[in-house]
C-alpha cells in the first residue's frame, strides 16, 4: 500500500472554476503547464494551473484525495511512464525519469495530510479543500 494523491468528485463545485474528467480514484500526477496557464492565475481560462492529472485518461479535476492504494511506488512509476512515453512518444529512459519525478513528488505531498484530505492545486501550492458541508 502506498499513500498517493488520487481523484476524486469530491469538494466539486466549491469553486466556480472547478472540473472533473478523471476516473474515481484514478492516480493523478501533475500535468504540463501550458505557455498562456503558466502566466496566468489558478482561475484563469487554462485549467493547467489549477488541476492534477490522471494517470490513465491523461484528463484534469480540480479536486483530488489523499488516499491508500494498492500499487508500489515502482508500479505507480512504470504506469505512469507507460502513459507518458504513448502521450509524447518519448523514449522509455526519459519517460521513467519523468515519472519517477513526478511520482516521488506525489508520494511526498500526500504524506503531509491527513488520509481522507481533499486537495486542491492552486498554481505551485497543493493546499487542504475546505468541503462546505453542502458539498459533502
Amino acid at each position: 500500500m502506498t499513500r498517493y494523491i488520487v481523484a476524486t468528485k469530491e469538494g466539486q463545485g466549491a469553486r466556480p472554476s472547478d472540473f472533473s474528467f478523471c476516473d474515481r480514484l484514478e492516480p493523478v500526477v501533475f500535468g504540463f503547464t501550458c505557455d498562456t496557464g503558466g502566466q496566468s492565475h489558478a482561475d484563469g481560462a487554462c485549467g493547467c494551473q489549477r488541476c492534477f492529472t490522471g494517470m490513465d485518461t491523461r484528463q484534469g479535476t480540480t479536486t483530488a484525495r489523499v488516499a491508500e492504494i494498492d500499487a508500489t511506488v515502482d508500479a505507480l512509476v512504470k504506469r505512469h511512464a507507460d502513459s507518458l512515453a504513448d502521450a509524447w512518444d518519448l523514449n522509455e529512459a526519459t519517460a521513467l525519469e519523468m515519472a519517477r519525478e513526478d511520482v516521488t513528488e506525489i508520494v511526498r505531498l500526500a504524506g503531509r495530510f491527513p488520509l481522507g484530505t481533499v486537495v486542491e492545486r492552486r498554481q505551485n501550492v497543493i493546499q487542504s479543500r475546505i468541503v462546505p458541508v453542502s458539498a459533502r
